[in-house]
């Protein structure tokens, strides 16, 4: 179920942080409100997303923030593991660590676009590496970024929308 703050404190990052989907500051003007609560009810379609990350704790981080009832997600702990299910259950999305043993970020995001079973599938890269221009040009078939520095719902939900919609691409 959505959760819409209404509120005279000015502090719409803490109440989105702390799970809110939507926040007004009041005094709330009738058409604003209505803009709101029909975009927060409205009938969304069912996103599938696949968290793919070795560390248990950045897979659960992730899940939380992206926990909502019109979404089914998957976790892969491996590079292997990933391919696997992105193959299976063809995610609407994959939300990719690019630090990972055995077959890392990179080798994953290559095989998936290399598979046409799963080339369509964008991929969200989820790293908390800095990239530097070089990087950043390896990474051109992600269709977004996620910084781990300061993730929040907001943000995960956002690349994870923009991706969808092909508006994401990781900047050069």
């Amino acid at each position: 179920m959505p959760v819409l703050v209404i509120t005279t404190v000015e502090d719409e990052r803490k109440a989105l942080a702390l799970g809110a989907d939507a926040f007004c500051l009041k005094p709330v003007e009738r058409r604003q409100l209505l803009h709101v609560l029909t975009r927060l009810t409205a009938a969304h379609a069912l996103r599938r997303i696949l968290i793919v990350d070795d560390e248990e704790i950045s897979r659960y981080v992730l899940r939380q923030h992206l926990m909502a009832p019109e979404h089914v997600i998957w976790e892969a702990a491996s590079g292997d593991e990933a391919v696997r299910v992105a193959r299976d259950e063809h995610p609407d999305v994959v939300c990719l660590d690019l630090t990972m043993p055995h077959a890392d970020g990179h080798e994953v995001l290559r095989r998936l676009k290399a598979d046409p079973e799963t080339a369509g599938i964008p991929v969200v890269i989820v790293t908390a590496k800095p990239l530097d221009d070089e990087l950043r040009r390896s990474l051109a078939p992600a269709a977004g970024l996620l910084p781990k520095q300061g993730i929040s719902r907001a943000h995960a939900l956002a690349a994870i929308e923009a991706a969808i919609r092909g508006e994401g691409a990781v900047p050069a």
